[in-house]
């Protein structure tokens, strides 16, 4: 379990999942006033979510593989994956308004909502990153001294 949440496939996943989730329970609260509306809408959020976002899963799955296959350090990760994904949470947030017309205030805050969930969930992948990262080193320090000992 602990090496398929170091990968860069099982640290992308538990950042689209959390993100989702928060976003889920979180946006409801600028739409809804009553708590039987509330299950329904965090459904619906949910769902809108997981279908909106799953773009943003891809691209940063393949970024996170990437930059953990060149060796950045974790904090050039973790800064190049915040970045990423708050400019994608705009744009597909930007397309989600087009799609849905909503140009109001509560549409910004839904936006806001999406763009902390999202840097919420790529905080708290935080130590898997690192994880990752290590392990990374510690293969390169083993492959080197492999064949350091060729020689």
């Amino acid at each position: 379990m602990t090496r398929l949440m170091t990968s860069p496939s099982g640290i992308a996943f538990k950042i689209w999942f959390l993100a989702v989730i928060i976003n889920a329970i979180l946006s409801p609260f600028i739409y809804v006033g009553f708590i039987q509306e509330f299950i329904l809408t965090v459904f619906l959020v949910g769902a809108f979510s997981c279908i909106f976002s799953f773009p943003i899963f891809i691209i940063i799955w393949m970024l996170c593989a990437r930059l953990i296959k060149k060796g950045y350090s974790k904090q050039d990760i973790l800064g190049a994956l915040l970045v990423t994904g708050c400019v994608l949470t705009v744009g597909v947030y930007g397309i989600f308004s087009l799609m849905f017309s909503i140009h109001d205030t509560q549409g910004i805050w839904l936006c806001i909502t999406a763009t902390f969930s999202g840097s919420a969930a790529i905080l708290l992948s935080y130590p898997n990153i690192k994880k990752a990262c290590e392990s990374r080193d510690e293969a390169s320090l083993q492959i080197e001294y492999i064949g350091a000992a060729d020689y």
